[in-house]
C-alpha cells in the first residue's frame, strides 16, 4: 500500500487526466448511444444504457490496473522482458517485491 501511495503522489496529474479521459469517453458514448437508440423507443434506450453501464463497470478496474502497472514500470525503469519474467515467476510476491529485482 505504501508503494502505491508514493507512486500515486508522483504521478497525480497523469492519473487524474487518465481517469478524466476515461469518463469523458464513456460520457460521449452514452450521448451517442442515447441519440441512436432513443429514437427506437424507451426499451431500446434503456437496454443500451444498461449495456453501457455494464461495460463501464467492467472496464474501470481493468483500466485502473493498467494505469498502476504502467506507472510502476516507468518508475522502476524495467524492460518488457524483465516485466514478463516477473509476471511468470512463481516466487515473486507482488506486495513486497520489486519488479526490477525479479531476475
Amino acid at each position: 500500500f505504501k508503494r502505491s501511495l508514493i507512486l500515486s503522489k508522483k504521478f497525480i496529474c497523469f492519473i487524474l487526466c487518465s481517469e478524466l479521459s476515461y469518463r469523458v469517453v464513456f460520457w460521449i458514448a452514452a450521448i451517442v448511444l442515447d441519440l441512436i437508440l432513443g429514437f427506437n423507443g424507451f426499451l431500446f434506450g434503456f437496454l443500451g444504457k444498461i449495456a453501457l453501464l455494464i461495460v463501464m463497470i467492467t472496464f474501470e478496474p481493468i483500466f485502473s490496473f493498467i494505469i498502476y502497472m504502467s506507472l510502476r514500470i516507468q518508475s522502476e525503469k524495467i524492460s518488457s522482458d524483465e516485466f514478463a519474467q516477473a509476471i511468470m515467476s512463481d516466487d515473486n510476491d507482488s506486495d513486497h517485491g520489486s519488479l526490477a529485482n525479479a531476475q
